[in-house]
C-alpha cells in the first residue's frame, strides 16, 4: 500500500500476486481489528491513523529494544550498554525466518517459493532458509521411521 492513501500498489513481478494464507490463531485477531475493507489494521495506537514512516521507525527501535532485553543484553540505567541484536536487523529480515519457519513445519519447498512470491525456487533453498536444530533432528527423526517402515517390510 503507498503511503498516506488507500492504494495497493503492484508487485515486483507476477509471482508477487498470490494467496498467502493466515494461520487460524492470528485471523480473528486480523478480522477483528479490521473496520472496513482496506482500512489499515495496524494503526498507531495513540491516534488511530496509518503509521507515518517515523512512527514506524520508533516501532521498530522499540521492537529491536525489547528484543535484545529478551535476549540478555546489558542494560545500565535504561540504557543498552551491550546489545546482543545485530545493527543492521530490518524488517526485511523477517523474510528469512518465515523462510525458515516455513521450512521447520515442513512445508514443501515448491511451496515455500509460492508464499514467498519468488519465481526461481534456488532463491528460496540458497537465500531465504537456513539449516536449524529443529530440521536435523525432523530429518533424524524420520529416517528412523523409514528405518522401522524398512525392517517391517523384511
Amino acid at each position: 500500500m503507498k503511503a498516506a492513501t488507500k492504494i495497493i500498489g503492484p508487485p515486483k513481478s507476477d509471482d508477487g500476486i498470490r494467496f498467502v494464507p493466515i494461520t487460524d490463531t492470528l485471523y480473528p485477531a486480523l478480522f477483528a481489528a479490521r473496520k472496513t475493507p482496506f482500512e489499515p489494521v495496524f494503526t498507531q495506537p495513540t491516534t488511530g491513523r496509518r503509521h507515518t514512516i517515523s512512527s514506524m521507525s520508533c516501532l521498530w527501535d522499540n521492537f529491536k529494544r525489547e528484543l535484545d532485553i529478551s535476549m540478555g543484553a546489558k542494560v545500565y540505567r535504561n540504557e543498552i550498554i551491550l546489545s546482543l541484536v545485530a545493527q543492521d536487523l530490518v524488517p526485511y529480515c523477517l523474510r528469512h525466518t518465515y523462510g525458515t519457519d516455513l521450512q521447520d513445519a515442513g512445508v514443501p519447498i515448491n511451496v515455500a517459493r509460492y508464499l514467498m512470491g519468488h519465481s526461481d525456487i534456488a532463491l528460496t533453498s540458497k537465500v531465504y532458509t537456513d539449516t536449524t536444530e529443529y530440521a536435523i533432528k525432523d530429518a533424524l527423526e524420520k529416517m528412523n521411521q523409514n528405518e522401522k517402515r524398512i525392517r517391517k517390510i523384511e
